[in-house]
């Protein structure tokens, strides 16, 4: 039913389906009032996969016939700001709160087709991550016979130009660094998804209640991380949005915090709620970046401040470089709050009996100079360099705190112009120059190697 009411909404010619068409207020209404009734039937339903297509009809509905240009009435505008808060909050609850009605009394199979948006996440693994390549044994036999040519010809031309060059390029595949297994690691649980999932399809395989949950949760993951921000900018005004990006925020946080290496085994299952959940919140600050730190700048802050927020992939770590590098330029003084606890002498940083709280500070700092476009922080370049002169003269004893110093150095030459350093550094280079005289001669212990 829903598949059949969504193709019909995106294949009949009404609404807005053509640029500069002229909009049927009447036609615009009487699909309105005729889709409320019927939603609000299938709202009832058990099915998570109906609840994700009403999330999709609902979006398609809001482009296609848009209320602001319908002179809609408050009555039937309130009747679809309900339905849309009762969807989210049902599929929210599914896939961030983990939490579900019993949904089958036995194994059954994954319904199909699945929603668009998914498909949509998953060619964009397949073509954009190279997450995996779903492809029929045909298909994959026809790709790996052009591929075997294409390398045959690049051999034989590189033969033919320079033996020594094939050396070379196989020496640098010995080392490893074209070795796509050195990437496996951290690609295993979407890749597993999609493939297991795809299989599951074709195959038409029954499947237990338990691991169809899962399967489900991932999907309601999908549509809400791909539909969220479009559906409630349309209808909503930035005042009733917040509520819910602060409700959608807070509860990726805490899920990440629960999910990830240190807290639980790491597993595929836990590990795509880290993924999902990241993205989802890399989505939201490329979306609406204003919005997303306004709602919820304390819980990213505290989240960002906790000493295991390094233990992530480095997948998600580079995602988190993109909402960090969001994050600070919202939030102007993220820099100078840090150094305003830098200068407390018991703050972050120079708490004695915590040198584990300095040496994550340290990195923690490292990492906001690092996300942010080149020269951001000159103005403040100052004023980190008198407080990293005050570490490195106070507690260089401590080798892993100087590695992380020696650290920021190597970030501030990528992120600061020579112009800016040039004066500052003149002041610590003899500093830097002793410690790592002391480091090659020795006199430091415990230096990592």
């Amino acid at each position: 039913m829903c598949q059949l009411i969504y193709s019909y909404l995106i294949l009949g010619k009404f609404g807005i389906s053509k640029i500069n068409a002229k909009i049927d207020s009447k036609l615009c209404l009487d699909t309105w009032n005729e889709a409320i009734n019927l939603i609000n039937i299938l709202f009832e339903s058990k099915s998570p996969m109906t609840l994700f297509w009403l999330y999709e009809i609902i979006n398609v509905l809001m482009y296609k016939f848009p209320i602001k240009e319908i002179g809609i009435s408050n009555y039937t505008k309130k009747q679809i700001s309900n339905l849309i808060i009762n969807i989210f909050n049902k599929i929210y609850e599914l896939s961030i709160n983990d939490y579900y009605e019993a949904v089958y009394a036995q194994a059954t199979q994954i319904i199909t087709p699945l929603p668009p948006s998914v498909y949509q996440a998953i060619s964009y693994e397949l073509y954009t991550d190279k997450i995996s390549k779903i492809q029929t044994s045909a298909e994959s036999e026809k790709r790996s016979k052009k591929n075997n040519l294409r390398k045959n010809k690049k051999l034989e031309k590189s033969e033919n130009n320079s033996k020594n060059r094939i050396i070379i390029v196989n020496k640098e595949k010995d080392n490893g660094n074209n070795n796509p297994d050195n990437n496996k690691k951290d690609k295993d649980a979407l890749r597993n998804f999609y493939e297991n999932m795809n299989n599951y399809i074709q195959n038409k395989q029954v499947i237990e209640t338990d691991k169809l949950i899962i399967i489900y949760r991932n999907i309601g993951f999908i549509c809400l991380s791909t539909l969220f921000y479009s559906t409630m900018k349309t209808l909503f005004s930035t005042n009733k949005m917040m509520p819910h990006f602060i409700l959608v925020v807070n509860g990726l946080l805490s899920l990440i915090k629960k999910y990830r290496k240190t807290n639980v085994q790491l597993n595929l299952e836990n590990e795509i709620y880290v993924d999902l959940s990241t993205k989802f919140l890399h989505n939201l600050m490329n979306q609406a970046p204003t919005l997303t730190y306004t709602s919820s700048k304390d819980k990213i802050m505290e989240f960002y401040l906790n000493a295991d927020f390094f233990n992530m992939s480095p997948k998600n770590l580079i995602l988190w470089k993109d909402i960090i590098s969001k994050f600070a330029q919202s939030y102007n003084e993220i820099i100078t709050d840090l150094i305003s606890k830098i200068n407390q002498g018991g703050g972050i940083f120079f708490n004695r009996n915590t040198d584990e709280q300095n040496i994550i500070a340290m990195r923690r700092l490292s990492f906001i100079i690092y996300s942010c476009p080149k020269n951001m922080y000159s103005a403040k370049l100052e004023q980190i360099m008198e407080k990293v002169k005050e570490v490195i003269t106070k507690y260089s004893e401590n080798p892993t705190l100087l590695n992380e110093i020696f650290l920021m150095f190597r970030v501030m030459f990528l992120r600061f112009s020579n112009e800016n350093l040039i004066e500052l550094i003149r002041g610590l280079w003899p500093i830097i120059f002793s410690e790592l005289v002391n480091i090659l001669m020795g006199k430091r212990k415990n230096i990592n190697k």
